[in-house]
């Protein structure tokens, strides 16, 4: 610990302040956070990924069959749906990184 005038340049150092046993456990914690950091980014990018891709293909295969107005118009809806879902799926993996 060092002191200026007036405290004008007062710096802590955090050996100072810290105990060697609370800095271990400190370290410990944010290796669990970015263990878990890494589940869930991998949970994002593939276990989350995979489904929706097969979503989409089956969106694509009933597209290709539909014959009336109607039905195409549930089939816009569930467009959308898929679209935003991956939309949000992207922005969780990139915040995520």
């Amino acid at each position: 610990m060092r002191f200026g005038k007036d405290f004008k340049d007062f710096v802590v150092r955090e050996s100072e302040v810290t105990p060697p046993r609370d800095r271990e456990k400190r370290e410990h914690e944010l290796q669990q956070v970015n263990n878990f950091h890494g589940v869930l980014l991998a949970m994002a990018g593939h276990d989350l990924r995979q489904p929706l891709q097969a979503i989409m293909s089956a969106h694509e295969w009933v597209a290709r069959r539909l014959d009336t107005g109607s039905e195409r118009e549930y089939l816009r809806r569930a467009e959308f749906a898929v679209t935003r879902l991956s939309e949000q799926l992207d922005m969780l993996i990139e915040a995520l990184r």
